[in-house]
């Protein structure tokens, strides 16, 4: 977790009260782990494929999700800004691909309380997205939360201040970091099928 990443955009009240909020929200689904033993440890991807009761399902996909959605927020942002990185397919530059985050986090049909940046595992693409559902072979690499309670006190009404602020720190090499080690992990399998 760098905070002092998000104290380049954040107030420390702010991210004090953030990490309340994650802190509030783990221990809720901690209780919906005691009466359901089979969701501890269980990705939200996994949830969607198991057997419960739909309402248990719906409710702990929701919480389960937004925990990691809020881990993965902590962990989006740097202080190093300009570092050369290996874009990923569709952009020629960091500014464009800035931008495309920029505009998605900010078009007036916006309710979503996330922004995630999700890595196409079929097609090494990425997908800017307010969306709540992750398709198939996508992984949310970065987010930035949309929610009032992430700016309201430092940006009051101010929200696209606050998601300039944001996608400007973007650890944007994390992109490039998973797409490598995604390409390496799925050479190996080709190797190893090829090879036995």
């Amino acid at each position: 977790m760098n905070l002092s990443a998000l104290f380049e955009f954040l107030s420390e009240e702010s991210v004090a009260a953030h990490r309340e909020y994650l802190y509030k929200k783990k221990v809720e689904y901690s209780i919906l782990e005691l009466s359901e033993p089979k969701l501890s440890g269980a990705s939200f991807e996994k949830i969607i494929k198991m057997r419960l009761d739909k309402e248990l399902k719906r409710e702990a996909y929701r919480k389960k999700r937004n925990i990691d959605l809020h881990e993965l927020y902590f962990f989006s942002f740097t202080e190093k800004r300009g570092e050369n990185i290996t874009l990923p397919q569709g952009y020629r530059s960091t500014a464009e691909l800035q931008y495309h985050i920029f505009t998605v986090a900010t078009e007036e049909e916006c309710h979503s309380d996330f922004l995630t940046v999700l890595f196409d595992t079929r097609t090494g693409g990425l997908r800017p997205t307010t969306e709540r559902d992750v398709g198939s072979g996508e992984i949310p690499v970065l987010a930035i939360d949309l929610a009032e309670h992430a700016y309201f006190s430092d940006y009051g009404f101010e929200r696209e201040e606050y998601v300039k602020a944001a996608v400007a720190r973007l650890d944007l090499r994390k992109i490039s970091d998973f797409a490598e080690g995604f390409n390496k992990k799925r050479e190996r399998r080709r190797e190893f099928v090829k090879n036995n």
